[in-house]
C-alpha cells in the first residue's frame, strides 16, 4: 500500500479538527508548512473538526461561524497589498473578513491577519507582546482567545479581547517564567476554553480547561504521564464536541509516538479511555495510533481514522466512530466495499460523512463517498471509470487534509493527487451528488502542493494556502480562487510572505 503510517492544530469553536500532517500521503508526519517554532498547534473545521500539527506549528483555527483566526506578534498596522504586483484579490460577492496565521510580516514572529471584504484591507490584529504562541476566535465572532507575552516578557499567558484585538484582559496567568500556553480553543457555546500549557513542568504539554467569566481556577484535564522524559510525552489535538460537553484528546502520554485517544466529560469531570496505548501498536518509523484529524457529528459522536490491532486488520486504516457510554466501532458502510479509509469530512449541519475510501481488494485509487453520519449506505460521488493521471499509479487526496463542505452543503472542496503524475497535491471542487465530474481549481508546479482550505461565507470562492511560487517548500501563501466552476486558475498570491516565512499548518477562515 502507499500508504505508510506518519502525522495544527486543534481549535475547537468547530467541530471538525483538522489533524496537522507533513503533507504528505502518510498520516503522522510534522507539517513544514511555515518553518514555525515548535508549538502545539491545532485547528477546528466550521463543522466541529479538529486538525493537529503534532507540535510543529503555532495554533490558528476556524469557529463554529466559519472565521479564521490566527496569532499574532502585537504589531498593529496594515500589510501593504501591491496592485502592481497583481495580489490585490477580486472583491467581488465577497463580505466578511478572512483571517490568517503565520509568518507573512516577517520570518522572526507570528502574526494574525484578516483580509476586509470588500475594501480588500489587509489588517494585522494588534495583540502585543513579542509573539503569539496561540489563537482562537469565539463562534458569534465577538472575542479572541490567544497566548502573548504581553504581561511578562518571554511568559505566554493567556488572554481575551475583542475580535479586533481591543479590550485585551488576562484569562489564566501562568506560574513559571519561560512557560507558554501554546493551543487555545473556544467551546462552541464561549463558555470555557480548553488550552495546552507546560506550566507545571517545563516542554510537558498538559491539557486544562477554564470557564470564559473567569472567577474559576483551570482544571487540569489530561491523563497522567508514564515513565519517561515528560517532554516526549505530551498532548496532540484537543476538540470540542458541539454541544460544548465533551472534549477529544490526542496524545502521547505513555509511549512516545504511540498517540492515544480520550474523551473528557466536562459535565461530569470524567477522563474515559477511547484508544488505548496496546491497540495503537508500536512506532515502526514514525507515529502511530489515532494521528490524523478528528471530527464530532451532530448527534455526539466523535470519528477518527486509525490502524488499529483490534479489528483484525492493523495495516488497515478505518473510520470509526466514538461516544462515552458506546466507546468505538468501525463506522456502518465504509467497510462494505473497502479496504480502508483515506481523508474524510463532516457537513455544517453534523449529519453527513464524506471519505475516501479504497476498494475492497485495497487497490487504488482512494474515490469519494458520501454517507449519512453515524454509518449507512454509500453514495459514490465520482462517476464510474473517473480518469485520473494515468502516470499515478496511486491517487489519493491527501490523507492528513480533511475534505470541507461549502456553508450551503451543496460542494465539496479537497486536494488530491488525482491528475498529477507525482504526489504533489493540487485544489478540486466536486458536487455533493452521485457521479459528479470534480473540477481542478488550481494546477501546482512539480514538488509543491495546495494545502489547507476555507470556503467563502457564500459558498463562491476558496481560500486555500499553498508554497507554489514560494521561496521554498513548504513556505505557504494564501490563494483566493476566482471561482468554483473554471478548472486551473492562474492564481497569483493574495498574502505573500517574506524568505523563509510563510502560512503556519492551518487553514484560512472567514468570518462575518
Amino acid at each position: 500500500m502507499k500508504r505508510s503510517i506518519i502525522v495544527f492544530l486543534a481549535v475547537s469553536v468547530s467541530a471538525f479538527a483538522y489533524a496537522c500532517s507533513d503533507d504528505s500521503t502518510t498520516p503522522g508526519g510534522n507539517d513544514t508548512d511555515s518553518g514555525a517554532q515548535a508549538e502545539d498547534a491545532s485547528v477546528s473545521g466550521v463543522d466541529g473538526s479538529s486538525f493537529d500539527d503534532a507540535g510543529t506549528e503555532s495554533d490558528s483555527g476556524q469557529a463554529m461561524d466559519g472565521t479564521v483566526f490566527a496569532v499574532d506578534s502585537g504589531d498593529a498596522g496594515l500589510v501593504v497589498i501591491d496592485a502592481t504586483a497583481g495580489n490585490v484579490p477580486d472583491a467581488s460577492g465577497l463580505t466578511g473578513q478572512l483571517f490568517h496565521y503565520g509568518r507573512f510580516v516577517s520570518n522572526g514572529v507570528s502574526n494574525a491577519g484578516r483580509l476586509v471584504f470588500p475594501t480588500v484591507v489587509e489588517n494585522v490584529l494588534p495583540l502585543g507582546g513579542v509573539d503569539v504562541t496561540a489563537f482562537d476566535v469565539a463562534s458569534n465572532g465577538a472575542k479572541i482567545v490567544y497566548a502573548s507575552d504581553a504581561t511578562v516578557k518571554g511568559r505566554y499567558d493567556l488572554r481575551t479581547a475583542s475580535a479586533d484585538g481591543s479590550g485585551a484582559g488576562l484569562l489564566v496567568g501562568l506560574k513559571n517564567g519561560g512557560r507558554s500556553v501554546s493551543l487555545a480553543h473556544y467551546s462552541p457555546d464561549a463558555t470555557k476554553v480548553a488550552f495546552v500549557s507546560d506550566d507545571a513542568t517545563a516542554g510537558a504539554k498538559d491539557v486544562y480547561v477554564v470557564a470564559t467569566a473567569g472567577g474559576t481556577p483551570q482544571v487540569l484535564i489530561s491523563p497522567l504521564r508514564g515513565a519517561g522524559t515528560a517532554t516526549k510525552l505530551n498532548s496532540d489535538q484537543v476538540v470540542f464536541s458541539r454541544d460544548s460537553r465533551y472534549i477529544a484528546i490526542t496524545g502521547d502520554y505513555l509511549v512516545d509516538n504511540v498517540f492515544q485517544l480520550w474523551i473528557y466529560d466536562t459535565v461530569m469531570t470524567t477522563l474515559t479511555e477511547i484508544v488505548s496505548t496496546a491497540e495503537a501498536g508500536v512506532p515502526n518509523g514514525g507515529p502511530v495510533g489515532v494521528v490524523n484529524p478528528l471530527a464530532w457529528d451532530a448527534g455526539g459522536r466523535l470519528y477518527f481514522t486509525a490502524s488499529l490491532g483490534t479489528d483484525g486488520a492493523p495495516s488497515a486504516f478505518h473510520l470509526y466512530q466514538a461516544t462515552v457510554g458506546a466507546g468505538k466501532s468501525v463506522v456502518t458502510g465504509t467497510l462494505t466495499n473497502a479496504e480502508q479509509v483515506g481523508s474524510f469530512g463532516i457537513s455544517p449541519d453534523g449529519n453527513t460523512l464524506v471519505a475516501s475510501i479504497t476498494d475492497a481488494a485495497g487497490a487504488y485509487p482512494y474515490a469519494l463517498y458520501t454517507l449519512p453520519a453515524g454509518g449507512g449506505a454509500t453514495t459514490a460521488i465520482l462517476p464510474a471509470g473517473y480518469v485520473y493521471n494515468a502516470a499515478n499509479l496511486t491517487p489519493n487526496p491527501d490523507f492528513a487534509k480533511p475534505m470541507v463542505f461549502s456553508p450551503d452543503g451543496a460542494k465539496i472542496a479537497f486536494v488530491a493527487d488525482y491528475q498529477a503524475a507525482n504526489a504533489d497535491y493540487e485544489l478540486f471542487v466536486v458536487a455533493n451528488q452521485a457521479n459528479s465530474t470534480p473540477v481542478r481549481l488550481f494546477k501546482v508546479t512539480s514538488g509543491r502542493d495546495a494545502k489547507w482550505i476555507a470556503w467563502s461565507l457564500a459558498s463562491t470562492r476558496v481560500a486555500f494556502t499553498s508554497d507554489v511560487g514560494a521561496t521554498s517548500t513548504g513556505n505557504a501563501r494564501l490563494f483566493l480562487t476566482n471561482d468554483i466552476v473554471n478548472a486551473d486558475q492562474a492564481l497569483s498570491p493574495v498574502i505573500t510572505t517574506p524568505a523563509g516565512g510563510g502560512m503556519f499548518a492551518a487553514p484560512p477562515f472567514w468570518g462575518p
